[in-house]
């Protein structure tokens, strides 16, 4: 583990794979649900860690400069030219409002070394923490301005939720902001596939939206395969709780976009399905593929409404072709993907191929049939559970994957045996 504790954001800074003297080197940020922001450095060359993490975000107790707000952090996001990075606050602890109230969003240069300048927060910045207001769940830093969710209350019918956009000038100062969607009980969850491309959001319900660069409004994407889809999902009483977003490879112009939902209707909140949407360029949806992942990869806990939510969900960066989706959810109990009997009640992270509708363990330790454990089930993976987010990260021996989750920071490495296997 890199670090102890539970963790709501994770961002990478690395630089290009090019042949220059610090080709792949990079920077990990990540933001704790009560302890602030941190840093460690990756030398991609000899594939090694930097010893300790440094702490990023002790307070200053001035309004007028260094870091200002609480250490709750639910997203950060680094701007396209890698100088700023920016820290959304709030209420990302699973069980308790701990985070006491302060400004919702700060920015910061980025210096040479990896630590943050604190830049002044801008006067009226809206609040969040234990004022349960304008807790900030997603962030993406576009070319065209720093985009954001934020959701308010703990409970439906009062929980409501905001999307907006934040105008950012070359020193890394606020100079404006756009209501783009605002909803009253529901959580709009958003995300996008990089600098340039476009902003995709959606409510509880389902309804894919993406924001027109050019005119700032947001267009609902729609077909009828979809429509047929996100309605049975209602109906069966799930509701989406996050989106993750990548370039179609086959197709300039388009998307391809993971639609994860919950057991809203049930007791405990567990993860269901994970829908596979191609988006065209004209913002219509093309195809739609899905994997039900119900009792595959967590018991509870994956609701976004009143507090985070313990939901992983990335493209398996091992697979060009889009078509494999890894997935974390809170903990295996009675049911573990391959068959087995868990052995303990720790952490689940799995794959899921649209294609062939399989589905396996990367990470969940199982029994024999003597109740030992099954030294080959430990493939990869954090002995605790509650998944949170993830990153891909390129290092001198492939690609591998950075998990947080609520016992803190976890390296997937490749399997010596398969190297297939994150």
């Amino acid at each position: 583990t890199y670090v102890s504790g539970a963790t709501s954001a994770l961002s990478l800074k690395q630089n290009p794979i090019d042949g220059s003297e610090n080709q792949g080197d990079a920077t990990l940020y990540i933001g704790t649900t009560n302890g602030g922001v941190y840093m460690r450095h990756y030398d991609y060359q000899s594939d090694t860690w930097s010893d300790q993490w440094t702490w990023l975000s002790e307070p200053s107790g001035s309004s007028e400069s260094g870091y200002d707000g609480a250490q709750g952090i639910g997203a950060l996001a680094i701007s396209p030219d890698g100088n700023f990075i920016a820290v959304g606050r709030g209420n990302s602890s699973n069980y308790n409002i701990y985070t006491p109230s302060g400004p919702a969003l700060q920015i910061g240069q980025i210096l040479p070394d990896g630590s943050i300048d604190w830049l002044p927060v801008v006067p009226g910045m809206f609040l969040s923490g234990d004022t349960q207001s304008n807790n900030i769940r997603d962030l993406s830093w576009q070319d065209d301005g720093l985009f954001f969710s934020a959701v308010s209350g703990a409970n439906a019918p009062a929980v409501s939720s905001q999307f907006g956009r934040l105008s950012v000038d070359e020193y890394g100062s606020i100079t404006g902001f756009t209501s783009l969607a605002a909803v009253s009980n529901s959580v709009i969850t958003s995300a996008s596939a990089g600098a340039d491309s476009p902003i995709f959001l959606s409510t509880l319900g389902g309804f894919l939206n993406t924001v027109d660069p050019n005119t700032g409004n947001t267009i609902v994407l729609q077909s009828d395969s979809w429509d047929q889809v996100r309605q049975q999902r209602v109906s069966d009483g799930e509701r989406l709780a996050r989106i993750s977003v990548a370039p179609d490879p086959d197709v300039d112009g388009q998307y391809v976009a993971l639609m994860g939902w919950f057991s809203h209707s049930a007791k405990n909140k567990y993860i269901t399905h994970v829908d596979r949407l191609t988006v065209s360029a004209e913002n219509t949806i093309v195809d739609v593929s899905s994997i039900n992942f119900s009792g595959k990869a967590g018991d509870n806990q994956a609701s976004p409404i009143g507090f985070f939510g313990n939901y992983s969900l990335l493209f398996d960066p091992v697979d060009p072709t889009l078509n494999t989706v890894l997935v974390g959810g809170n903990q295996y109990t009675d049911s573990h993907p391959d068959g087995d009997t868990p052995y303990t009640s720790t952490g689940g992270f799995v794959r899921g191929n649209f294609a062939t509708q399989s589905i396996e363990a990367i990470f969940g330790p199982y029994k024999d049939n003597d109740g030992a454990l099954v030294a080959d089930s430990l493939l990869t993976g954090a002995p605790h559970a509650d998944s949170r987010k993830s990153v891909e990260i390129r290092t001198s021996n492939g690609v591998e994957i950075i998990q947080s989750d609520d016992g803190g920071v976890w390296l997937l490495s490749p399997s010596p045996e398969n190297p297939d296997i994150p």
